[in-house]
């Protein structure tokens, strides 16, 4: 018997020399989990103080929104556009901290399928730019119990305004990291804010 040159579908009589390949890997692989964490674990050290940290410590908000990226799936792809992967991990982190599984409503919040743009907001006119950049939170009157996360620094450039108003907010951390991004053309209306 001659080695066989390619695998073949069906057991053969006896072992062959051949080796079975794997098929070449297509040119946009989804890397998920570990590469989406180092993503993001850059952007914070980028844009965030030290200090301002979370993702490895359990019971966190940020660890929760870490875990919860690792999850994606293999088939959502997110390495033609990182800031989607960011903005996800951030609203992930504001849900985490805010009781998200208590909200009034959280349609779509945590989709893998659903872009981030179309989450539930008590906005009419939608949260995101043209370009998918979310520019406005909205969840006035949704229940929303908690502190509002450092993390928002990370939406600075594209983020316009932050509505919280009527939900019991226990803190919103006008540390640097927040009154930077909210200084200027930023709006926040919140539990006693305006």
């Amino acid at each position: 018997l001659l080695p066989t040159e390619a695998p073949v579908p069906f057991a053969t009589p006896s072992p062959t020399l051949a080796m079975t390949i794997a098929p070449p890997l297509p040119t946009m692989v989804a890397v998920g989990g570990g590469a989406y964490i180092t993503i993001i674990n850059d952007a914070l050290r980028q844009r965030l103080p030290a200090g301002v940290e979370g993702t490895l410590v359990p019971g966190t908000a940020q660890y929760s929104a870490i875990q919860w990226i690792a999850g994606t799936p293999v088939d959502v792809q997110y390495e033609d556009s990182p800031f989607r992967l960011v903005q996800r991990y951030v609203l992930a982190t504001l849900y985490f901290a805010t009781n998200g599984d208590e909200w009034t409503r959280s349609d779509g919040w945590l989709s893998y399928e659903l872009n981030e743009c179309f989450w539930y907001t008590t906005s009419q006119d939608g949260s995101c730019d043209r370009d998918g950049q979310i520019e406005e939170i909205d969840l006035r009157r949704n229940n929303l119990r908690g502190t509002i996360p450092d993390e928002l620094t990370l939406l600075s450039s594209s983020l316009i305004s932050i509505r919280v108003n009527d939900n019991s907010i226990l803190e919103m951390p006008f540390t640097s990291n927040i009154s930077d991004l909210f200084a200027g053309s930023a709006g926040i209306g919140g539990a006693g804010f305006t």
